[in-house]
């Protein structure tokens, strides 16, 4: 186990039971106290590693989080007296390396390949890297600009005289792929797609006018009113 002696914040995380949110600063031992969690369960025999899934959003961090369970177990098992507590810490110890500590997506694409015949994905798709995602992004906006132009689609057209004009569609294409972006991260991108004019009524813009122009009206107010004196 870990020699870094958890706060009584931490600790309490660590010993509650059912669900637990912790809420945290990074760099504050979050994960931490998840791995000191996971071994608490495993020496209560409460869990086993295999029975674990803990999911972060960064590779370097499902790794690191695989090696402090990994070093801690190992603590344990060194200073630990009991022959069959030894020889159960030693069975986790195994298990370490194929648990299901991985990002996110890593963990979807195992679930998708492991029952593929329940949807209609094939069992040898993987997962796109950055670079070839954002290749293919940039290859749909063009190929549905080009559609948009050929078809004279007027809210196209709308849209080009404000955002393009003569400049190209450069600016365009940067405010779809960051209206994509924001859509993708809703829970119903399509009702959050649909819900967007709603914004736009006069009550709504007028707020918004508020909020960018606000703090620009009250400073020429008082330039104004310093002018006068």
């Amino acid at each position: 186990m870990s020699v870094r002696t958890p706060t009584p914040e931490q600790q309490a995380a660590i010993d509650a039971a059912g669900e637990v949110l912790v809420s945290a600063s990074a760099g504050s031992g979050k994960t931490f106290v998840m791995v000191e969690k996971i071994i608490s369960l495993i020496l209560s025999e409460k869990a086993e590693v295999s029975s674990v899934l803990a999911v972060t959003f960064t590779n370097l961090a499902a790794s690191e989080m695989k090696e402090r369970l990994r070093a801690a177990l190992v603590a344990r098992l060194n200073s630990e007296k009991d022959a069959a507590v030894r020889a159960r810490l030693r069975a986790q110890l195994g298990e370490v390396a194929t648990a299901d500590i991985c990002t996110v997506h890593a963990f979807c694409t195992s679930v998708i390949r492991r029952y593929f015949y329940e949807t209609d994905v094939s069992g040898s798709f993987r997962v796109l890297d950055e670079t070839e995602a954002e290749k293919l992004k940039t290859r749909a906006i063009a190929r549905t600009f080009d559609r948009l132009l050929e078809e004279n689609d007027e809210g196209f057209a709308l849209l080009s005289a404000a955002f393009a004009g003569s400049r190209g569609f450069g600016m365009l294409r940067k405010t779809a792929l960051e209206a994509y972006e924001k859509a993708v991260t809703a829970a119903d991108p399509q009702a959050f797609l649909r819900g967007i004019p709603a914004l736009y009524d006069e009550a709504h813009f007028n707020a918004l006018c508020e909020e960018l122009y606000g703090g620009i009206c009250a400073r020429a107010a008082r330039l104004r009113r310093c002018c006068a004196a």
